[in-house]
């Protein structure tokens, strides 16, 4: 992925929004949905909700993650009805923040169903 990483929102079935970094985000929701995370695993994921991709590597990556999770619930809501504005608000943190890019929706419905797809046929 050219060092680029994907910070993501999913949604859990408790209502809640858990926020994470991955290098490849099929392999990651996978995970999620097969209980390998603590939090997904009490709480599976219903869907991604949004997610963006981070250019410049992990480091700037996991800021960006860092500042999504310590937003409150509205904070991510917002994001997630407007995620174009993320950019803006970690320009401060991130200088590689003007790459920030959202992904589509038709991609997150292709990486879920991809997931879920392959963990109902036991696939790794």
């Amino acid at each position: 992925m050219n060092g680029n990483y994907q910070i993501y929102i999913i949604q859990c079935e408790n209502g809640h929004y858990y926020t994470g970094i991955a290098a490849d985000l099929l392999k990651r929701f996978m995970v999620h949905l097969k209980g390998g995370v603590k939090y997904t695993r009490s709480f599976p994921p219903l869907g991604i909700c949004q997610c963006w991709r981070v250019p410049g590597g992990r480091g700037p990556a996991l800021r960006v993650e860092a500042y999504i999770k310590n937003l409150p619930r509205s904070g991510k809501e917002e994001l997630v009805r407007d995620p174009r504005s993320l950019a803006g608000r970690v320009a401060g943190l991130v200088p590689e923040a003007e790459g920030i890019e959202p992904e589509t929706g038709e991609y997150l419905r292709s990486i879920e169903s991809a997931a879920r797809e392959s963990v109902k046929s036991g696939q790794k």
